[in-house]
């Protein structure tokens, strides 16, 4: 391969970039599970004969930025950070969520070769475009509960109470159980259990990421009316909620299959992209810290903070997290908006105060950038397995760790992830599963149950529409017949 030529720079940010390297003839070998390569999101692209690809932005760094509607920011001495991975959900109820998922891909959008609208925000998205953000949802509403059925509309939110009665108590062989806190924890970047190996994590997440991309571009050897079993063996039986004859239509489209104007391509796109968002998301896996040198310190509650005007910058994956026994409050605020305005998508210094955001943006632009050019998946998978998702050498298994110690920040272990092996040491596996935490981030198990207001008021309300239920029943049997 002769060696790659410097692209002009334009003068832009250089934290908009993403270097990826095309060489499938020549480039390094991923087989024997060792990374070679470590692509830096955060470096000025090169370009090759080989189609290296890079990624800019255009702002004009003079021009009015209008802001979608948020609250005020609530920062203290301007250098508080909060990172923000919600869906969508907007009801006047206990259940309402923020945009966060949404906004970061319509930054992405604009600045990709898909080419949205600069001023597109969440609010006045197209029918069409809301096809890449039914996808988006998906995995974290695999059976598509939290929208009404409608032929008309791909974007009408029901009530939300099914979808917090199946997150709750529902059945373990149904999606939202499974892919909350089962066996397909990988749709969000996280392990399925405690000890999971990173790199079966990893290989896992992926092979779902490849029928979804395959099926987005087309012309890849997956269509949506081909079976779950023939694209995912060993996930899906005769026992789970769809079942292994079902197509991969049926999977993505769950409960409401009447909208007219699906389109498949666009939400297996948004799925993959959410899995690629949630690997920055601190409640998800651990990165390591590339620019230690900004962080400001923790705040009261142990939280991490960065310098004004600067943000957190991740690289190689250390461990995929699991959410079942983690710290759901600390999980919470790393993927909620805790106070933060909800940022503009024409411009990215609004994301810096939102952990991992910034890297998110850019992951998705490459992902975006593939799906236009409809690369081929095998490449697209070893530039990710190269660079997005890599894993760091001294990576460590599934833990339910949030934000403890930071590879990067804080010391760490010296001992070398062989991938052929399994782990760093087996013998070590305890320890290392057993990640330190400080003080700050040890909560009792009532704070802990107590912090989830959420899950706690949703619980409140399914409990009293029961008893609502039960007693009209009641009166009914007992008065309404005489």
């Amino acid at each position: 391969m002769p060696p790659p030529q410097k692209q002009q720079d334009h003068g832009l940010d250089s934290s908009c970039y993403i270097t990826v390297h095309d060489d499938s003839k020549s480039g390094p070998s991923l087989t024997d599970f060792e990374i070679h390569e470590y692509i830096d999101l955060h470096k000025k692209p090169e370009r090759s004969s080989h189609g290296q690809v890079g990624v800019r932005t255009n702002i004009d760094a003079s021009a009015n930025k209008p802001r979608a509607p948020c609250t005020c920011i609530d920062t203290k001495n301007g250098e508080e950070v909060r990172a923000n991975f919600e869906i969508g959900f907007d009801w006047p109820g206990p259940g309402k969520r923020h945009p966060i998922h949404e906004t970061i891909a319509i930054a992405a959008f604009i600045r990709s070769d898909i080419h949205f609208h600069p001023d597109t925000t969440y609010y006045n998205l197209s029918p069409q475009q809301w096809e890449y953000f039914r996808g988006l949802i998906w995995n974290d509403d695999p059976s598509c509960l939290l929208f009404k059925r409608s032929e008309d509309n791909n974007h009408w939110f029901g009530a939300g109470i099914e979808f917090y009665a199946e997150f709750i108590g529902g059945k373990p062989n149904r999606m939202t159980q499974r892919s909350h806190y089962r066996d397909l924890q990988f749709l969000h970047a996280m392990g399925s259990r405690d000890g999971e190996l990173p790199h079966h994590t990893r290989g896992r997440l992926l092979d779902w990421m490849g029928v979804m991309y395959r099926l987005a571009c087309g012309d890849q050897g997956v269509e949506e009316n081909h079976d779950l079993r023939e694209h995912f063996p060993g996930l899906f039986s005769g026992d789970t909620d769809p079942s292994e004859w079902a197509t991969l239509r049926d999977l993505i489209l769950g409960t409401t299959p009447e909208y007219r104007n699906t389109q498949i391509p666009l939400r297996a796109l948004g799925i993959c992209l959410h899995t690629i968002q949630d690997s920055y998301a601190m409640g998800h896996t651990q990165r390591r810290l590339l620019n230690p040198q900004d962080f400001s310190g923790r705040d009261l509650n142990g939280y991490l903070n960065f310098k004004l005007g600067t943000w957190a910058k991740w690289g190689p994956i250390v461990s995929f997290h699991g959410y079942k026994n983690q710290n759901h409050d600390r999980h919470g605020f790393y993927d909620g908006l805790e106070g933060a305005g909800l940022p503009d998508p024409k411009n990215l210094g609004s994301f810096n105060r939102l952990n991992g955001a910034r890297d998110a943006i850019d992951a998705s632009i490459f992902l975006m950038n593939a799906f236009a050019h409809k690369r081929l998946w095998e490449d697209v998978r070893r530039d990710l397995e190269a660079g997005i998702f890599a894993l760091d050498r001294y990576a460590k298994p599934c833990n339910t760790d949030v934000d403890g110690e930071i590879p990067g920040l804080n010391s760490y272990p010296v001992s070398n992830y062989d991938e052929k092996l399994g782990s760093n040491c087996e013998a070590d596996l305890t320890h290392r599963l057993a990640t330190p935490q400080t003080n700050a981030h040890r909560l009792g198990r009532y704070q802990k149950w107590i912090g989830d207001k959420r899950r706690r008021w949703m619980f409140i309300l399914i409990s009293f529409l029961l008893v609502g239920k039960i007693v009209a029943l009641l009166y009914f049997l007992l008065f309404a017949r005489h």
